[in-house]
């Protein structure tokens, strides 16, 4: 058993919903040697969505408990042997390190940002390519919190003109995708109302104008992949079916 890592299984709890965080994280344990966390999960499916999906969160997270922390992921359905005596290389995560040559140093070939599969079947048809880059870009910026910092796990500030500048599009085209009707609803795609949860305007009082102003946009985004409409019906019954055992 290690203290680390149940430290770091209860602040990623707030990070998710309950089913995932039951899933993914949950069934893990891990054991400890110096300077190393070695996690295991009995399911090397889940495994892999822990790492692809997961991994620089924890490793945000295990900074703030125990900086330069080094941490290994391992499969199995038996108990998690000694960190110690660990001879396979799986996938490792750095929580602090540096790049020893000048591309690299540059490319940080190492920093991936990719869609999930579910995303990319199910998701982008739906969304189109301007708000799938749109939800990848605010999810990338909800990383930026560390620790109990929760309110910055899942919401992002930035101002339209840099929302813009990131998606390589208009301002017109950024602000005609986000108009909302009076209820807070987006118009042109409903579909982004699963993965925008929430919408604050952040005003500023400016000196030369003399008045209040828009100053940037704070979103509230979901970070788990919402049930696309046609799994709904499947999704339903499963969960109907898992209740009742």
């Amino acid at each position: 058993m290690s203290v680390v890592w149940d430290s770091i299984k209860a602040d990623l709890r707030g990070t998710m919903t309950a089913e995932m965080w039951g899933q993914i994280i949950r069934p893990t344990t891990a054991t400890e040697a110096p300077g190393r966390l070695v996690v295991h999960h009995p399911d090397r499916r889940l495994l892999s969505i822990l790492q692809n999906r997961y991994s620089q969160q924890i490793s945000q997270v295990a900074e703030t408990h125990q900086p330069g922390l080094s941490i290994d992921f391992i499969n199995g359905s038996q108990a998690t042997p000694d960190a110690s005596n660990i001879e396979t290389q799986p996938q490792k995560i750095e929580a602090d390190g540096y790049y020893q040559h000048a591309y690299t140093a540059i490319v940080q070939p190492d920093k991936i940002e990719a869609f999930s599969q579910y995303f990319r079947w199910h998701w982008r048809p739906l969304l189109g390519p301007v708000l799938s880059e749109l939800i990848r870009e605010l999810r990338q910026m909800c990383y930026l919190g560390k620790g109990h910092d929760q309110i910055r796990r899942n919401t992002a500030e930035v101002t339209q003109h840099e929302l813009a500048r990131r998606l390589g599009v208009s301002l017109s085209t950024v602000q005609r995708y986000l108009r909302r009707d009076r209820y807070g609803k987006f118009i042109k795609n409903p579909h982004l109302n699963k993965f925008i949860l929430d919408v604050e305007i952040i005003t500023k009082y400016d000196d030369e104008k003399r008045k209040v102003v828009n100053d940037r946009t704070r979103f509230t985004i979901s970070i788990d992949e919402p049930i696309a409409p046609d799994d709904e019906a499947e999704y339903t019954k499963l969960s109907k079916r898992q209740n009742d055992t």
